[in-house]
């Protein structure tokens, strides 16, 4: 389950340079998920003191806790707006639409985080129309099992490859015999 963070305040700005991140005065707009954003080379701050809830720091064994955002496009994904996420001052990760989760530190419960947002590049399409980056950017907090992630994906890549054997080939049937083997132990 995700809990939306709503309610950063949004600064246009110039170039990144340096680690400063800027103070929110108030020339600063409100920005909730979901909020659209873009423009040829436009840059932009986002601030927010995020206090993660109680059903979120309680974690089993395998569970760890994420910021995730998502990015919804009214033109071409392929513009690849890029982010730069903050915690309590310092730089932890970049994003794109490929990189879209940060993990949060297990004894993190209150922190201060800054988001350098940067829009992309028009880019032609096929017919040498310009696509203007424009996109609706969400946030979110969750937290996820992750040895039930690695599981999911070891037998996704197997799943995958079988499909790319000829069927009835050896490699067709090993890959089949692993997943059956796999998928024995599993609880469902």
């Amino acid at each position: 389950k995700a809990t939306p963070l709503n309610a950063f305040e949004k600064k246009e700005t110039e170039y990144k340079c340096g680690s400063a991140i800027p103070v929110p005065d108030a020339s600063w707009k409100d920005f909730n998920s979901g909020d659209r954003f873009g423009g040829r080379d436009k840059h932009f701050w986002l601030v927010k003191e995020v206090e993660i809830p109680a059903e979120l720091i309680e974690k089993t064994e395998n569970e760890e806790t994420y910021l995730t955002y998502s990015l919804s496009s009214y033109g071409d994904l392929a513009l690849n707006p890029q982010l730069m996420f903050y915690i309590n001052g310092v730089l932890v990760q970049g994003g794109d639409n490929n990189h879209r989760e940060v993990s949060l530190p297990a004894t993190l419960k209150k922190f201060n985080l800054a988001i350098y947002v940067y829009s992309g590049m028009p880019t032609p399409d096929v017919n040498g129309t310009l696509s203007v980056p424009d996109f609706a950017l969400s946030f979110s907090l969750m937290k996820k099992n992750k040895l039930a992630e690695k599981v999911y994906y070891d037998i996704k890549v197997l799943i995958d490859s079988a499909r790319l054997q000829e069927e009835n080939t050896k490699e067709f049937f090993e890959l089949k015999a692993g997943l059956k083997e796999i998928c024995s132990v599993l609880d469902f």
